[in-house]
């Protein structure tokens, strides 16, 4: 068993780490991508989204409401500098919301080399008599009322068209309290407990 996982790489640099790995090892019995959903390739509009959003990853709500500063500090009343900041956190979030959903629809050009280069890390497998999985982590984000469940559901319709054995691991972690899995306050990727719980569940459901 090999771990390929790379911080912060694109779909296409995971293509090329599962090809060569694939050829460099050999014999190769399964492979199984851990996909989020913000793996997705972004077009230059979607990217260009990408700098004034929160991308329920990392936190980045302070650099996002710096720009907002002055204006803030002049509001004459601590009850308006809250409400303030909750509005500004709202709109943010619904920005955030609009850009995931974004990359996932035709607007985005790399929606559809996303799914090529899934379609793609499929063939070269099924080329070579090896098992592909993709088991999608949901975003560890308001998991009592996930609001991009939609987003699962599409990747599920593309991974049965493909006839791609397709793993969602919404449903174990749906209604969770995510701060339960969190690395830090400041980092919302999945910590060691998720992956442990993530790891014992894909330890029964996939046909190793």
């Amino acid at each position: 068993m090999a771990n390929l996982c790379k911080g912060g790489a694109d779909l296409i640099r995971i293509f090329l780490t599962a090809k060569k790995s694939i050829e460099y090892f050999g014999k190769v019995k399964r492979v199984l991508y851990a996909y989020t959903v913000n793996d997705t390739i972004q077009d230059e509009a979607t990217r260009e989204m990408n700098k004034a959003i929160n991308d329920f990853m990392h936190y980045r709500e302070s650099f996002l409401l710096r720009g907002y500063g002055t204006a803030l500090d002049g509001l004459p009343s601590h009850t308006l500098h809250f409400f303030a900041i909750r509005r500004l956190r709202d709109r943010i979030s619904r920005d955030t919301l609009a850009w995931y959903r974004r990359m996932y629809s035709e607007q985005n050009e790399g929606w559809a080399h996303t799914q090529k280069l899934l379609r793609d890390m499929a063939t070269l497998c099924k080329d070579r008599e090896i098992k592909f999985t993709m088991a999608v982590f949901p975003l560890f984000y308001q998991l009592g009322d996930y609001p991009l469940k939609d987003i699962h559901d599409r990747l599920a319709a593309f991974a049965a068209e493909e006839g791609v054995e397709w793993i969602d691991l919404l449903p174990l972690f749906a209604g969770k309290d995510e701060r339960d899995y969190w690395v830090h306050p400041r980092d919302f990727h999945p910590n060691t407990y998720a992956h442990r719980e993530a790891a014992d569940f894909l330890y029964d459901a996939v046909d190793w």
